[in-house]
């Protein structure tokens, strides 16, 4: 979380410091030769990752305020990626590239990328900046924090068990059952894509209960469907929803703040958020465990 006071104060500075360490973790899991050395080194990739989070975000969310919607487009890029990464490793891994090819690409692109930005970043200096307390998050943040924790719930869990939902209740083969993942990944960035051509033409809270409602209806009939094709399109349609739902709650949350503030509100959100992310793929095992994976 005190990456959002940094942003507050660095600006588009921080992006590319920790781009430049998010590079080099990158490398880190490849060259551990203990388990406690992998998991130092995931620690650290984590940690990292999420100061990057974080510093985009802000810079989406001061765009934003500035009147250039941004916040879904960026995260229509992330699920894009996720795609194409998991195309290019599969890719890698077919041409038995090991853990340091795989993942030194990974810092190679990273640099890159983190290159560019450096050359096209536009200061922005922010004097005497003020931030929130580290220790306190105002309640409409809170709100809007537990809000983006629910949607990441729902997209995390969909990412985590839509595969296991395939192929133990309806009897999906392996590989049929794989596209679940995928199709999700494609249509959440199909959804925010969309989501950034409807900023302009209604409001945040309109977007926001639309978006609610499709990932509600996509979800409960990918859950309840009784063949393959038809939870596939369930599947399909919980990622459109539910894709607009967490940048569109961030959005909100730099509206909320001014400049000054903006990095620490987004930081705490999407803190809170995280929570959906870890709590997700259990709470979904669990209540399985206790009913059944469509309940």
């Amino acid at each position: 979380r005190p990456a959002g006071a940094l942003v507050d104060r660095l600006g588009p500075d921080l992006t590319s410091v920790t781009l430049a360490l998010f590079a080099g973790s990158a490398l880190l899991p490849a060259v551990a030769t203990s388990p406690l050395a992998l998991g130092g080194s995931l620690l650290a990739l984590g940690a990292l990752s999420g100061a990057v989070d974080v510093a985009i975000n802000a810079e989406a969310a001061h765009a934003e305020a500035e009147g250039r919607p941004a916040m879904n487009l960026a995260h229509a890029v992330f699920s894009a990626s996720v795609v194409g990464a998991s195309v290019l490793v599969g890719v890698l891994r077919t041409l038995d590239a090991g853990a340091l090819a795989v993942l030194g690409t990974v810092a190679v692109l990273l640099l890159a990328i983190d290159i560019l930005l450096t050359r096209v970043a536009r200061a922005r200096a922010v004097a005497d900046p003020e931030h929130l307390p580290l220790l306190r998050i105002p309640r409409p943040l809170l709100v809007l924090g537990a809000l983006a924790a629910l949607a990441y719930l729902v997209e995390n869990a969909w990412q985590s068990w839509s595969a296991v939902h395939l192929e133990s209740t309806l009897g999906a083969a392996a590989g049929i059952a794989a596209l679940g993942p995928a199709l999700f990944g494609a249509s959440a960035a199909a959804g925010r894509l969309g989501g950034h051509a409807l900023a302009e033409r209604i409001s945040e809270r309109g977007l926001l209960a639309a978006g609610a409602a499709v990932g509600a209806a996509g979800t409960l009939l990918a859950a309840l469907a009784d063949s393959i094709p038809v939870a596939l399109t369930g599947i399909a349609v919980a990622g459109i929803g539910t894709s607009v739902c967490a940048p569109t709650l961030l959005g909100l949350a730099g509206r909320l703040v001014g400049p000054e503030q903006r990095g620490s509100a987004v930081s705490s959100v999407t803190t809170l958020a995280y929570a959906g992310f870890l709590v997700g793929p259990a709470a979904v095992g669990l209540a399985a465990g206790a009913a059944s994976l469509p309940a």
